[in-house]
């Protein structure tokens, strides 16, 4: 059941980086050091930075009842494949073979490093 408190780090990671992706479209202007109040009307990227601050606090959550060890590869690693599988979906990028065989290489790495 404590594994649980996982799975909002790794959505807030993952969506995330979907809101940053969709705020370096062409139909929103980047915050720069010339134009730092782009980030006003780049509605993606502040919902990019509300959902890493909600990782942070779920990811400080999941520590109080889990090790260090336990939580930061699980987290990296789901955040890295629901990041691979909203590419594809969403933005149409590649899945090859080599990106499938990888996830699940990082997969069973975490399940053997998390292995009591």
């Amino acid at each position: 059941m404590n594994w649980l408190v996982l799975l909002p780090c790794i959505a807030f990671n993952g969506v995330a980086g979907l809101f940053i992706k969709l705020g370096t479209q062409p139909t929103f202007r980047l915050p720069s050091i010339q134009d730092p109040m782009a980030i006003i009307t780049n509605w993606p990227m502040l919902l990019a930075v509300a959902c890493y601050a909600s990782a942070f606090l779920a990811y400080a959550a999941a520590l109080t009842r889990l090790p260090l060890s336990v939580v930061n590869p699980i987290v990296t690693s789901g955040t890295t494949v629901m990041v691979a599988i909203i590419g594809f979906t969403l933005f149409r990028e590649p899945m090859r073979a080599t990106t499938c065989i990888g996830i699940a290489t990082v997969i069973f790495g975490v399940l053997l490093i998390t292995r009591n």
